[in-house]
Parts: structure tokens; C-alpha cells; sequence
């Protein structure tokens, strides 16, 4: 499936990093040997060393943007590229007894580890459905992508909604003034 597709891609950086720097040393040092070569035949070649070394380097160099760029995407809390946000999106807005989905932020904490956090206002009507709301919202998130963290919030439609019934039982789980949330990790689950 898609999710492990993007489990087998994400690779520990460092060990990215470190292949990728070996994999530079070695063809540095055949840069060296190259440019020696040339000038060891062609003694009036001498400027093919510092040619061959800026070469070389400039390969290293191309190998090593797509691991900058996945390290800065994890530093500046970008959403991961194999995340669909917008589908995501549309999935929850669809969802019965939903009737807006706001303030859904997606980011990563290291490569193999995203964060989910999302505002769903319920429908007027919907306030006993609290709980199946919430559990059909995780499943709905954990269908698209695997998360280290998932917090949904359920609200009214609006602040000064007063729809929920009053009752003791009911109060405590659907209130105009307490929303209910739902947080999950991987930490809390082992």
C-alpha cells in the first residue's frame, strides 16, 4: 500500500547522510586519480586537476540537495510530501455529523514521525455522537498516513452554540463550554 511505500522511502536521514558521504569521499578520490592520471601522460594538462576536482565536487553537491531539503522540511515543520493534506481535508468534512473541519496541521518531528492536529465542528444534532465522531476522525487520519501523534478537537458549530443537552450523562460529554479532544501516540499505545 501507499503507507508502506513511504516507510520503506524514509530511511533514517543520518544513515542517508553518511552513505552519501562516503559515497562523495569515494568519488573525490576518483577525481584525484583521474586528474593525476591526466597530468602524469599529459604534463601540460595541469589545469585538469583543479577541473576535475570542481567536477566531482559539484556531483557531491547534486547528491546531497535532496537530504538538505528533507532536513529542512523537518526543522521548519513542513508538512511530509507523502501526506495529502487536502484529501485528508475532505475525507473528515464528509464525515457524518461533521459540518466544518478547521485549523488541520500536519508536520513532521523527525522523518519517520508526524503530527496531526485538527478542529472538527460537529453538526447541531450530533452532540450524543461525540465519541463515534472522534473514533470515525482517527480512523479516517490513520487510513491516509501513519502519525507518531493525532489530536482531534470536536466543537459546536459556533461559540455561542447552546445545542447540547444538559443532562449530567450528556453534559460531561458534549458541552457549548468544554470541548472534547482525543490525543493519541505511539508512546501511550505501547
Amino acid at each position: 500500500t501507499k503507507r508502506r511505500k513511504a516507510k520503506k522511502r524514509k530511511v533514517n536521514i543520518n544513515v542517508r547522510a553518511a552513505f552519501i558521504h562516503v559515497l562523495g569521499d569515494l568519488v573525490q578520490s576518483l577525481g584525484v586519480v583521474v586528474g593525476s592520471l591526466i597530468i602524469k601522460f599529459k604534463p601540460e594538462w595541469k589545469l585538469a586537476d583543479p577541473i576535475c576536482t570542481f567536477v566531482f565536487a559539484i556531483l557531491v553537491l547534486i547528491t546531497t540537495i535532496n537530504i538538505l531539503k528533507d532536513a529542512l522540511g523537518v526543522l521548519m515543520e513542513g508538512t511530509p510530501e507523502d501526506v495529502e493534506k487536502e484529501q485528508i481535508t475532505n475525507d473528515l468534512a464528509n464525515l457524518s455529523g461533521v459540518s466544518g473541519v478547521h485549523s488541520l496541521h500536519i508536520w513532521s518531528l523527525t522523518m519517520d514521525r508526524n503530527v496531526i492536529s485538527v478542529h472538527l465542528s460537529v453538526e447541531e444534532d450530533q452532540c450524543g455522537r461525540y465519541s463515534e465522531i472522534l473514533r470515525n476522525a482517527k480512523t479516517i487520519i490513520t487510513n491516509h498516513a501513519e502519525f507518531h501523534r493525532i489530536t482531534i478537537q470536536l466543537e459546536p458549530p459556533s461559540s455561542d452554540s447552546n445545542f447540547c443537552p444538559k443532562t449530567p450523562k450528556q453534559q460531561s460529554a458534549c458541552s457549548s463550554s468544554k470541548l472534547v479532544s482525543y490525543q493519541n501516540s505511539e508512546e501511550q499505545s505501547k
